[in-house]
């Protein structure tokens, strides 16, 4: 099915990951039914992927040095739970993949009770400024111990 692996958070596939990135649901972000609305989600994802970044030594700063960028190719995301305005949730944050011009991250979202709101599994694909793949550069992997 469409369930994520049932592993103990930070062991999706084992590999490096950052700390939990700590996000407060903000009233904006709701939908008229009073929790989250599905889209903010990716967002959330964004800004933990940005922190799981900077956690390993890196910034979006060095795509443009490398001329590599990675952009999302897939997008899966596995609604558990609703979550409300004021919710602090804990996303964390995993390199599950690593290929040769492509890379996987798998995130978990736990409200502040410790209650499963998502899973999600993005895929990411390396790009050149001229929108063709490329290698995933060796700065990043080395980033993530690979």
């Amino acid at each position: 099915g469409t369930a994520l692996p049932a592993r103990g958070p930070g062991e999706l596939l084992g590999m490096t990951h950052a700390d939990a990135s700590a996000i407060v649901v903000r009233s904006y972000e709701l939908d008229p039914y009073g929790h989250v609305n599905n889209a903010v989600y990716l967002n959330y994802l964004e800004a933990a992927r940005c922190d799981c970044l900077n956690q390993v030594g890196l910034s979006f700063n060095d795509f443009k040095v490398w001329g590599a960028f990675p952009v999302v190719a897939e997008s899966h995301l596995f609604y558990r739970a609703p979550a409300f305005a004021d919710d602090t949730l804990q996303v964390r944050t995993v390199l599950s993949e690593l290929g040769k011009a492509s890379f996987q991250m798998t995130f978990e979202v736990d409200n502040q009770h410790g209650r499963r709101v998502l899973e999600a599994r993005l895929a990411f694909l390396f790009i050149k400024p001229n929108g063709r793949p490329t290698r995933v550069p060796q700065a990043f992997s080395e980033a993530f111990g690979e």
